[in-house]
């Protein structure tokens, strides 16, 4: 009867030690994950932020654009580009939900955003139902080429400001992880050249 206690006994000690040795390798194992997914998160928005001060002041190509699903009518960038014009570019590439996110900050910082002709939806390899309204208003796309822009190559949708010099301004890639600093920037945007 001793003998059977002790087993018990030992084996319960033996249970409760490696009960512990396993929680204490998850935890410094998922601690590690978690380590990883920060140094990740930290490179993007590096990147991020890098790409938009390579961007800033940069001088826009001329483009062959066109409204909507309307390809027969074709613009340059200067006639749909007005001084302190507010683009939001993005690409069918996009996640639909980034879209959104952006295109609801805007409608709520401005009011007129369907009707705003200073502020502009511009697209590319977008299907073709997205581009007439689907967004509140159509969306300018690219005939053949694109803005020239470094950002251009990363495939993430940004916000920029442009100048009566076809220049791009304050080039911000948004986060839908940080919807304050979304509305911080259209906040500025919104105070220094809509009102």
């Amino acid at each position: 009867m001793k003998i059977k206690n002790n087993a018990i006994f030992i084996s319960i000690l033996l249970l409760l030690f490696f009960s512990t040795i396993y929680c204490v390798f998850f935890e410094n194992l998922y601690e590690a994950e978690e380590d990883l997914d920060n140094v990740e998160y930290y490179e993007i928005r590096k990147m991020f932020y890098e790409a938009s001060l390579e961007n800033d002041m940069y001088p826009l190509n001329d483009c062959n654009l066109y409204i909507g699903i309307d390809s027969t009518q074709i613009y340059d960038l200067n006639e749909l580009i007005y001084d302190n014009t507010l683009v939001f570019r993005f690409s069918g590439y996009s996640c639909d939900a980034c879209i959104n996110f952006i295109v609801d900050k805007l409608k709520y910082h401005f009011t007129d955003f369907s009707s705003n002709n200073r502020i502009i939806l511009m697209s590319s390899e977008l299907n073709p139902k997205f581009k007439q309204n689907f967004y509140g208003k159509s969306t300018i796309n690219f005939l053949d080429n694109n803005l020239g822009m470094p950002i251009e190559q990363k495939k993430v949708p940004y916000l920029f400001v442009v100048n009566k010099n076809k220049e791009a301004n304050m080039v911000f890639i948004p986060d839908t992880m940080f919807p304050e600093l979304v509305d911080l920037y259209l906040e500025n945007v919104k105070k220094r050249f809509f009102y």
